[in-house]
């Protein structure tokens, strides 16, 4: 059959069947029990959602590698934030804090696998969770994508989170290609409050946070409250600024060096609030909801402005100043449905909607083309995402033989994505015309824009929309007693870049009870973000600690087209996962799997060409009023292999005393395949085009090893955990030349305690990094102030660089 018509042909029947499915009368899934004191066997025991559509099975039944985490262990982590505590459970997944990266550094990104963060697909209750509207467009890490925001999930809310570490874009739809994160949201539990406050070594990054939960059952169902409010102050690691500061003829010219900028996390005051309900309306019916609230006040640094910048107004500032993004974000996020039977089918009707805007301002700041009478804080303009989604949902079994069940599940999805760019206040933007009023400069042009973050002028403004049609199907059966057998087809439509038909079959074999092999193969896709797609904007880039104003221009803009820049393509990935799991007696579990992505025509961020590196184009860029300019494209394929292993023990020594260890370890390498596809217009500027620098960044940036190692004790009313992180080296590259450094490994290791006083009351004690271990400096340059000088580590440390932070929690049930 050809794959074109089959798309277009089940595209349009997904229409039809969602107005049927919109008939009839669906119910809320399984309410899964609390999960806080869960052994090792009642833990894979227990049923997954993630994984078949078609059939809830164990962990150890699964076709594909699903990992569980429950509530107590990611609150064992000592980290208030989900994505954190993820990086601390799960090996392959990396979670970065960017540092002097504008907007980037108030939305950390999760990656698994060391591909990006916008090739993981995360689901709150099984349905699909928005992104924000950021790229990441000024950091290596996480370059050109979007990411989910973890810290919009409480993770006092969470019961449970599944993992699912091979490719399902069959199942799922777009960007599961490195794997699935769901997230289970409580239900039903017990009421509790808890404050917990922490602090670094450094006496700095202090954190303050409120946690409660409310809920309740009623005859016909129950709800669900919660609320969460996190204050954390910055860190700050930088070292002294031994540039000149002042010009030769003032009397501080020969001051010694001073401490003027601030490099680390950034500070922030989060407040979350949700809830989630059921009820049934009918023995087989029953309605749910799930809905979330977030609203976040960042502030961090720029690069600090020195009294004798051009940048400056002296009359302003005459001894310089340190800018500071303070960006607002605010998420919504709304699932309501229905689950019930009709003629024999469990039927899954629902609506989603996800949200994320990003509104920037910027303060202790100027405009220096406005001169004297500039402002000193703007609004810079906002960013807006959200999605819409319908989705329909059938499955059931039948019986071919009396021993061998056949399992199907079908359905469809309609999805709706919006995206809008929004202009600042003027002065954000405009060029007044001032130039230079004082030093060996004047009278020359000034920047214009506000310094730091230039506000988004009129003519990057935009609004634009797509939505996308798919039906699906899934199908599990037996070949034999012990050989287990899974299809999906997955047939997708987008209004802006076409069809896409994807598929993946699984196989697993049960030779022995405890024993057993699987496997799989699929092909999947990531559908270029409408970020990605239509996103314009004019950022001031340091290059060999030198300010240079580029553009960020999006395929249909001229300069973007003169420079090569084609519509971008669907990123599309072949899927390979092999292993098997052993359970040893009831103590011991071990789980391996070997992988193998690969991903065609992946979009990124070409480098920036200017007036210096490429000359061709001086009078294009002249005519923009910009010094350079980039763009996405779907240049390169990229492969990634690796092994997940996975031991798992537990001893138990009675009904409230055990001893569990769990080990997770992971061994990953990425790596360019093929030929670069760089456009004949700049064929000439390959270097440029794709530097050495993004080439180290995809391939090198990410340890290819690392391995977690977990030691709780249980004594009646008290829990002693030790962790013990180990990280693999990894490479950075410094300045224009691209210097390579490989950056040593690492070993950190985090505590806790906790202790119940009476049945209500638990209070814990904890460390993150308790022996305050940093990673290695980076090389110094006698030309370049920052790297190893103002900025004395990398960011792409995968366990940052602010030293040991020590907490404590009190909570309270009632």
């Amino acid at each position: 059959m050809n794959p074109q018509k089959f798309a277009s042909t089940a595209t349009r029947a997904s229409s039809i069947l969602l107005c049927l499915f919109l008939f009839f009368h669906p119910v809320m899934g399984q309410q899964p029990d609390s999960i806080y004191q869960l052994s090792l066997r009642e833990l894979l025991s227990m049923k997954i959602e993630l994984g078949s559509r078609v059939e809830q099975r164990t962990k150890f039944e699964a076709l594909a590698p699903v990992d569980v985490y429950t509530s107590e262990q990611l609150m064992q982590t000592g980290c208030q934030d989900l994505g954190a505590a993820l990086q601390r459970l799960v090996s392959s997944v990396q979670y970065f804090t960017p540092t002097l990266m504008d907007g980037a550094d108030h939305v950390y990104p999760l990656l698994m696998r060391g591909l990006n963060a916008d090739q993981v697909l995360v689901l709150i209750n099984g349905k699909r969770y928005h992104s924000t509207a950021m790229l990441f467009e000024n950091s290596r890490i996480n370059k050109g994508a979007a990411a989910v925001d973890f810290r919009t999930i409480p993770i006092h809310a969470v019961e449970r989170i599944e993992i699912l570490k091979d490719g399902a874009s069959a199942q799922y739809g777009s960007d599961a290609i490195a794997g699935i994160i769901n997230i289970i949201l409580k239900t039903n539990q017990e009421n509790s409050v808890a404050v917990n406050y922490g602090i670094n070594s450094e006496l700095d990054g202090q954190q303050y946070g409120l946690s409660a939960i409310y809920g309740s059952k009623f005859s016909q169902g129950n709800y669900q409250f919660f609320l969460n409010y996190n204050d954390k102050d910055k860190t700050d690691r930088a070292g002294l600024d031994d540039r000149e500061q002042y010009f030769a003829n003032d009397p501080l010219y020969l001051a010694p060096p001073v401490k003027n900028q601030e490099y680390g996390q950034a500070k922030f005051t989060d407040f979350n609030i949700g809830t989630t309900a059921s009820v049934s309306l009918d023995p087989q019916t029953r309605f749910y909801a799930v809905a979330m609230l977030g609203h976040r006040v960042g502030e961090s640094p720029g690069y600090f402005r020195r009294p004798l910048d051009n940048r400056n107004v002296r009359e302003i500032y005459p001894h310089g100043f340190l800018p500071f993004i303070a960006p607002v974000i605010k998420n919504t996020n709304a699932t309501v449905g229905l689950e019930t039977k009709v003629h024999g089918w469990d039927c899954d009707i629902s609506a989603t909607y996800g949200g994320n805007t990003m509104e920037f301002h910027v303060k202790n700041s100027l405009n220096a083309s406005l001169g004297a009478r500039s402002p000193q804080s703007f609004y810079c303009g906002s960013l807006f995402y959200s999605q819409q989604l319908v989705n329909a949902n059938l499955k059931r079994k039948y019986s071919l033989t009396e021993e061998i069940p056949l399992f199907l599940a079908v359905g469809a999805e309609f999805g709706l994505d919006n995206y809008k760019v929004e202009k600042g206040d003027q002065n954000s933007y405009v060029n007044g015309g001032v130039p230079i009023l004082d030093g060996p400069n004047a009278g020359g042009q000034t920047a214009s824009g506000a310094q730091v973050l230039p506000g988004i002028s009129p003519s990057n403004e935009i609004r634009r929309n797509r939505h996308n049609l798919a039906t699906y199907l899934d199908a599990e059966t037996k070949l034999f007693d012990f050989i287990s057998l899974g299809g999906a087809a997955r047939a997708e439509e987008y209004s802006d870049f076409g069809e896409t038909v994807n598929g993946k079959i699984s196989l697993r074999a049960d030779f022995l009870k405890y024993f057993a092999i699987r496997g799989s193969v699929g092909t999947g896709f990531r559908a270029p973000s409408l970020s990605q797609a239509y996103y314009s904007s004019t950022t001031t880039n340091f290059i060999d600690g030198l300010p240079y104003e580029n553009g960020l221009f999006n395929t249909e803009h001229p300069i973007a087209r003169q420079l090569g820049a084609k519509p971008l393509k669907p990123e599309r990935s072949e899927n390979f996962n092999a292993g098997f799991i052993v359970k040893v007696g009831n103590n011991l579990n071990i789980l391996i799997d070997a992988y193998y992505i690969k991903v065609y025509d992946r979009i990124m961020l070409t480098g920036n060409f200017t007036a210096n590196n490429a000359p061709d184009f001086t009078n294009l860029f002249a005519s923009y009023g910009v010094g350079g300019a980039r763009y996405f494209t779907n240049a390169i394929n990229t492969s990634t292999q690796g092994l997940d292993f996975t031991l798992e023990f537990l001893q138990t020594f009675s009904e409230r005393s055990n001893l569990k260890i769990i080990n997770s370890s992971n061994f990953n390498n990425n790596k360019i395949v093929g030929d670069i596809k760089i456009p004949q217009q700049v064929h000439q500027y390959f270097d440029v085009f794709f530097d050495q620098g993004e080439v180290i960044r995809i391939t090198e940036s990410i340890p290819d090893f690392r391995t977690s190692t977990e030691v709780t004790l249980k004594l009646n009313k008290t829990s002693l955990s030790v962790k013990g992180h180990y990280f693999g080296s990894f490479i950075v590259t410094h300045g224009s030349v691209f210097i390579e450094q490989e950056i040593s490994s690492g070993m950190v290791f985090d505590m806790n305690i906790s202790h119940s006083i009476g049945k209500n009351i638990q209070v814990t004690l904890g460390g993150v990094n308790i022996l305050n271990n940093y990673p290695d400096e980076q090389m110094k340059f006698d030309t370049d102030a920052f790297t190893g000088k103002i900025f004395p580590y990398s960011p792409f440390s995968p366990y940052g660089f602010a030293g040991a932070h020590f907490y404590g929690q009190v909570s309270f049930k009632f």
